[in-house]
């Protein structure tokens, strides 16, 4: 259950909340909003239905995002697995609030000399639990239910998921637990588009996770099962490193722009920093919009050679910022 790609990252807007009438009755059943939903944009086609189906039943963008991560866990655990973590921005339009939300993965306290393979302390179920806690509409148990089914009773292997899996084959391949999920039956190497895949093990963690919350699999029996396969797998992870791991709502580092203001996710996560600091110096005074075509490549040559030495500066060990998020850009 360790995570196989990079933290996920996403960019929600409550203002692109799907909209319906007054009376919630029906709302939860997909086909509740009448005319348009909202978009969704998503790495693999099942998972931008379910998100979707998450706005067709009167869900907001908090919800579409849950329902397409634990989607995702399921049909693309190259990117999305349960062991990864990530960030999110959200923009609350009735209160006209902009926050966003820290879940990146975290390191363990003590790494064990015995240990030959890096591991970190999953972010993304306790991250998204606590996105939808504070802005979800629809229940809990209704967004990780589709990717729970369809870890049972199996999907078809994407054309996405399929090109993630290939360059890994030998090293998954020669790994018994993840042969046995990531193989043909046949044993004829791994699944390729269009192979069925079921994931049983997955699913009964998402059937817990549905039922209880993420709490179990930080504080309990699966907790405590997820420590020792990380050790049997030569990795480092406490029980305490599970117990003591939360996500942290930011203030958001603020670019003016125009007559709006521009977002972007604060330290630890050091890509927003380095973005924002882009954006507000290719802004200022219209220098990018005011190039011609041939000076626009070197402007922006010469504002990300600039950010990314700037991080020495502010940029700590741990990820962490020596410098406020507002003093940033």
């Amino acid at each position: 259950m360790t995570a196989l790609a990079p933290a996920l990252a996403l960019t929600l807007s409550l203002a692109l909340a799907a909209c319906s009438s007054d009376d919630d009755a029906g709302q939860g059943v997909i086909g509740y909003v009448e005319g348009f939903l909202g978009g969704v944009a998503a790495d693999e086609p099942w998972a931008a239905q379910i998100g979707r189906d998450a706005l067709s039943a009167g869900g907001n963008a908090v919800d579409a995002a849950v329902a397409v991560y634990f989607a995702l866990a399921v049909s693309k655990p190259s990117s999305a697995s349960l062991g990864g973590g990530g960030v999110c921005i959200v923009h609350d339009n009735p209160s006209n609030s902009t926050e966003a939300l820290d879940f990146l993965a975290g390191v363990p306290r003590v790494v064990a000399p015995t240990a030959t393979r890096p591991s970190a302390v999953p972010g993304n179920p306790r991250g998204f639990y606590a996105l939808h806690a504070k802005y979800g509409r629809l229940r809990w148990a209704q967004l990780v239910a589709p990717a729970e089914k369809r870890a049972r009773f199996g999907l078809q292997v994407s054309r996405s998921l399929a090109r993630d899996l290939a360059p890994l084959e030998q090293a998954l391949m020669a790994e018994a637990e993840t042969r046995r999920v990531f193989s043909r039956p046949d044993g004829g190497g791994l699944v390729g588009e269009g192979d069925f895949l079921t994931q049983l093990d997955l699913s009964a963690v998402l059937s817990r996770m549905r039922a209880k919350g993420p709490g179990d699999f930080y504080n309990g029996l699966m907790a405590t099962q997820l420590v020792a396969a990380v050790a049997e797998a030569g990795g480092s992870l406490a029980i305490e490193d599970l117990r003591g791991y939360s996500p942290v709502w930011r203030d958001t580092i603020k670019v003016p722009f125009a007559n709006a203001t521009v977002h972007f996710v604060p330290p630890p996560a050091a890509a927003g920093a380095v973005a924002a600091q882009m954006w507000a110096m290719l802004t200022a005074e219209d220098r990018y919009e005011d190039a011609g075509p041939g000076e626009r490549n070197h402007l922006l040559a010469e504002a990300a050679m600039r950010a990314f030495a700037d991080r020495g500066r502010w940029l700590r060990d741990d990820g962490t910022s020596a410098v406020a998020p507002d003093r940033l850009a």
